[in-house]
């Protein structure tokens, strides 16, 4: 993975993950597959932990980042999507929980 920086990291509105910008565009979130982004990432979030092993992580539970890959998480992402994207993630099998620190979170 490319040196994480900051000014050019995103992190993923449904699982948090945090990569750099040209990883998205070209291969897309490893979670989930969604490659679109502007729609999918933010490049505004808080807090940053590394998973190494999320099965067996008290941490990645609590976060319920334990189904994941291995990486570095947000622990919160600025935005949400909207209504509809939400719907076809719905049909799709991954059910979305903003991560933005509202109650829904």
């Amino acid at each position: 993975m490319d040196k994480l920086s900051r000014s050019r990291s995103r992190a993923c509105l449904i699982c948090g993950i945090v990569l750099p910008h040209n990883v998205f565009a070209n291969k897309g979130c490893p979670n989930d597959g969604v490659d679109d982004v502007e729609t999918f990432t933010s490049p505004v979030f808080e807090g940053i932990m590394a998973m190494m092993v999320p099965t067996e992580s008290w941490v990645a539970r609590w976060q319920r980042i334990d189904n994941f890959t291995p990486g570095i998480y947000a622990t919160r992402v600025q935005g949400v999507l909207n209504d509809d994207i939400v719907e076809s993630l719905r049909r799709r099998g991954i059910n979305y929980r903003p991560r933005n620190g509202t109650p829904w979170d």
